[in-house]
């Protein structure tokens, strides 16, 4: 959930940026990367973010033998709603 939430704000933010929606999970993450190096607002940090909740969602999809303890999701949702505030931010200066 919280990757999702990352996704759809990174996916708002290029198709602002650049009137671009990518087709796929890597194509966004590239495109919203390229966008963080551009945009001092954003910050690498942010590209970051979206990769590493991206390997979050993979191993909550696909790897049942592996455990997510409580800490990790807090951590996760918590930074899903910094990125949200982040890109809410630089679409309200860019508006």
């Amino acid at each position: 959930m919280a990757y999702m939430t990352a996704f759809h704000a990174a996916q708002a933010a290029v198709l602002f940026a650049t009137g671009t929606e990518p087709r796929t999970h890597t194509g966004l993450r590239t495109m919203f990367g390229q966008l963080t190096v551009k945009e001092p607002l954003l910050g690498s940090e942010l590209g970051a973010f979206l990769a590493r909740s991206y390997e979050s969602k993979d191993i909550a999809d696909y790897r049942t033998e592996y455990e997510v303890d409580r800490a990790s999701g807090e951590t996760v949702v918590e930074g899903a709603v910094q990125f949200l505030e982040r890109i809410r931010s630089f679409l309200d200066t860019k508006a």
